[in-house]
């Protein structure tokens, strides 16, 4: 016990591993989420088989695309951000170029901001562009139609964040002189605490959002002819790492889930469309839906 306290004061102690370790089980969260996600469309006999399989290979892609849409978005985004620059140097030089003293003092005082405000066209920039890419390259969503349940939910948050602001108690210009006011630390930090409640919940809801989008492209791509020591046919691949795959086989009137590692071969297949009765009881199989 003495070991475990003493252990959990050297943790406090060093901000930089607190900080890693608090990083590192939000992304573990996040990617967690996401996995939930994409394994909401698969049918419950494959999640319980290939759920545990396949977490480290699904893991590694999603950091991947992660990585390479931010890396590319911070390319990309530094030449929108100095896009952005070079017009705002530009208009702010014509307008002070001529003219009295006291507007040669605000364009000095402008140039003088302009590191800051270069910073803000980078950081908009960045997120603009990775939200894009992330979208295109990852997800790629067949259109953008929201369901009511998805309105609820952001009318919900909407509402939860104003209400953490005070404004039930204080007037909204009060709330804002408090934020900016620099003295005001103390209130502050606790705001910022009580959104990141908020924030982290929405980007565990849009990962896990994210994850059907995933099975949903998937699922959307074509065939491709798969070979291996004990499956062949033209699948649509899923996921798969170097021992097992899981895969959609398609045809005219069913699709099939297929799971295959090592020299097991398994098959759920489900009608396209509504199937009547046809075990000897009247009831329906469990392989049939719509």
């Amino acid at each position: 016990m003495e070991v475990f306290k003493l252990g959990l004061e050297r943790l406090n102690s060093n901000k930089v591993l607190k900080g890693a370790i608090k990083g590192g089980l939000a992304l573990l969260s996040i990617v967690v989420t996401h996995y939930a996600g994409f394994l909401y469309k698969l049918p419950s006999a494959i999640v319980s088989v290939a759920a545990v399989e396949f977490f480290p290979a699904f893991s590694a892609i999603f950091i991947f695309y992660l990585t390479f849409c931010y890396a590319t978005a911070r390319v990309f985004g530094f030449l929108f951000s100095q896009l952005a620059v070079v017009g705002y140097i530009f208009v702010s030089g014509m307008v002070y170029r001529y003219g009295r003293y006291v507007r040669v003092k605000k364009y000095l005082k402008a140039y003088k901001a302009r590191s800051e405000e270069e910073n803000n066209f980078y950081l908009i920039s960045v997120a603009a562009m990775f939200l894009g890419l992330f979208l295109i390259v990852y997800v790629r969503p067949v259109s953008f139609e929201l369901s009511g349940f998805f309105v609820f939910c952001v009318v919900i948050i909407f509402i939860s964040a104003i209400l953490k602001t005070d404004v039930l108690v204080l007037r909204f210009g009060s709330v804002l002189r408090r934020l900016f006011n620099e003295r005001r630390l103390k209130y502050r930090r606790e705001m910022i605490a009580s959104y990141m409640f908020v924030v982290v919940g929405i980007f565990l809801a849009l990962s896990y959002y994210a994850g059907t989008l995933r099975f949903e492209r998937l699922e959307r791509e074509k065939t491709v002819e798969y070979t291996s020591d004990n499956l062949v046919g033209d699948l649509k691949i899923l996921i798969s790492n170097k021992d097992a795959v899981l895969a959609i086989e398609d045809s005219e009137e069913f699709f099939t889930y297929v799971y295959a590692s090592g020299s097991a071969v398994i098959r759920l297949p489900y009608k396209k469309q509504k199937a009547e009765p046809v075990d000897e009881d009247g009831e329906n199989t469990p392989d049939q839906l719509e």
